[in-house]
């Protein structure tokens, strides 16, 4: 196999430990999976990988409550470990519990208010509840703590334009742009947060270079769209809209995807 020929050759890397737990698992099922794990956690008492490998294979075996408890037991044995806290916050979200997905990053942060990785969590999760106001507080924290992180800068982006505050929005994004120029959700955000402005004809570039380098992404389709719109570009809006829409993707604006197409049709 090649994973065990990887791993004689580096015998101390625990992703690829991870990596061959999945893939006993697959061959030969949970059990065979939760062995390997168990075994290469024997060898490396401090690496928290195993348990949350474990956890991933039970819940992937449908077992969430046996995951849950898995990583209960683990965060309160090793309180510190952020890995551990936010596996175990998301695996909370995804079964829909998210008082105690927000209730653990809340219990780490106390412990120790400098975590990123829990903060950036926490802001995540306030985007998925829909509290706005409380995500941008916690993106504000993690600006402050990591003025450079251009995936922070274009959330908090997003969160301002979101709000109405498309000043602040577009000096963020084009920091995040200036970090990170070839980032196409950045290109996305600042593209948008221009066409805001109405400025349309700015805003084709950075929409254009975001849908060539995420050319699957709905969002980034119908803000491009859009854009086309504004600038005297109908039939290429249109031709975008029916594509996008001829599909069952999932998206923010899909009813407003639809609107705009109806109205094209309409001439």
């Amino acid at each position: 196999m090649v994973l065990r020929a990887a791993l004689r050759r580096d015998p101390q890397n625990a992703s690829l430990k991870g990596d061959l737990a999945r893939i006993e698992a697959e061959i030969g099922g949970l059990e065979a999976g939760l062995a390997v794990a168990h075994n290469f956690a024997g060898n490396d008492p401090d690496n928290s990988l195993y348990d949350r490998v474990s956890a991933e294979l039970y819940e992937k075996a449908g077992r969430r409550e046996e995951a849950i408890g898995l990583l209960e037991k683990a965060v309160a044995g090793r309180p510190s470990d952020t890995d551990l806290t936010v596996a175990l916050s998301r695996l909370y979200r995804r079964m829909g519990v998210p008082d105690k997905a927000e209730a653990v990053l809340k219990a780490r942060l106390e412990a120790g208010p400098k975590d990123f990785a829990a903060d950036l969590a926490l802001a995540f999760l306030h985007v998925e509840q829909k509290q706005y106001a409380a995500a941008i507080a916690e993106y504000s924290r993690l600006v402050e703590d990591g003025p450079t992180d251009p995936s922070v800068l274009n959330n908090l982006a997003w969160l301002y334009q979101r709000q109405g505050e498309i000043a602040k929005a577009r000096e963020l994004a084009q920091r995040a742009f200036a970090i990170s120029p070839r980032d196409p959700y950045v290109d996305d955000t600042l593209g948008w947060i221009l066409l805001r402005q109405g400025d349309a004809a700015k805003a084709i570039a950075y929409l254009g270079a975001a849908n060539l380098s995420a050319p699957r992404n709905p969002d980034i389709q119908y803000h491009l769209a859009v854009a086309l719109h504004r600038v005297g570009r109908p039939a290429d809006a249109q031709a975008i809209l029916e594509t996008l829409l001829g599909s069952s993707v999932s998206f923010a604006d899909r009813a407003e995807a639809e609107k705009l197409l109806h109205e094209l049709k309409a001439g």
